[in-house]
């Protein structure tokens, strides 16, 4: 993105190293070449448009871009997060490095609705049980940019579950989620559970009951 560095060397019948910045336009400046648009690309693709450039310009050179300062950039965390505001990361951060350095969500903050706003609309919802119970980070992916605001909605259902279960304690469930999602989060039953002695208690009028 603007403002990140990188480094172009070319080797061949043409040899030279340049340190060059990424224009407010999204380009680089290669010469003899001309402008080279880079801006939003995976540094990959990045890599394959500069040598394809640079192919199409010379014979016989090789072209080699790296990666090697990366801009900081200003988000917006707001919500319900124990520290909203604004904050300055690094232009590699993800969500969840600027849910960290706020604090995280509140008591009041959902764990499973985070949404990442970009030009006042939601390109990405984050559910961080994915991350803490199921280890799977492909939702992390979106790499923030300046001007991004990341909101932590309000908490869904809180369901409470102990007794002979490996991980008791409280967690959040969202639409379409049941008993069975909330044994998964517990870890299971434990070797000392009574698999016919199971209770569901809920605050029905202030009062507890048993649901049958």
């Amino acid at each position: 993105d603007f403002g990140d560095q990188v480094e172009l060397q070319l080797v061949g019948e043409k040899s030279y190293m340049k340190k060059m910045l990424i224009r407010t336009d999204g380009s680089i400046n290669i010469e003899e070449v001309g402008k080279v648009f880079v801006a939003g690309l995976p540094l990959s693709e990045a890599i394959s448009l500069v040598r394809a450039k640079i192919n199409e310009a010379f014979i016989g050179v090789d072209a080699y871009l790296t990666l090697i300062s990366v801009r900081n950039i200003q988000v917006l965390v707001v919500g319900n997060v124990y520290n909203p505001g604004p904050y300055t990361l690094n232009g590699n951060s993800n969500v969840f490095h600027a849910l960290s350095v706020s604090g995280g969500p509140s008591d009041l903050g959902s764990f499973r609705s985070i949404n990442l706003i970009r030009n006042n609309e939601v390109v990405e919802t984050i559910d961080l049980y994915e991350i803490f119970i199921n280890g799977d980070t492909n939702n992390l992916s979106q790499r923030l940019r300046s001007g991004d605001m990341i909101f932590v909605n309000p908490v869904n259902k809180i369901v409470s579950i102990y007794g002979a279960v490996k991980r008791p304690g409280e967690y959040e469930l969202i639409k379409n989620e049941s008993a069975a999602t909330l044994l998964k989060y517990a870890n299971g039953l434990n070797a000392f559970a009574d698999i016919f002695g199971m209770k569901l208690e809920r605050i029905l009028n202030g009062k507890i009951k048993q649901i049958p």
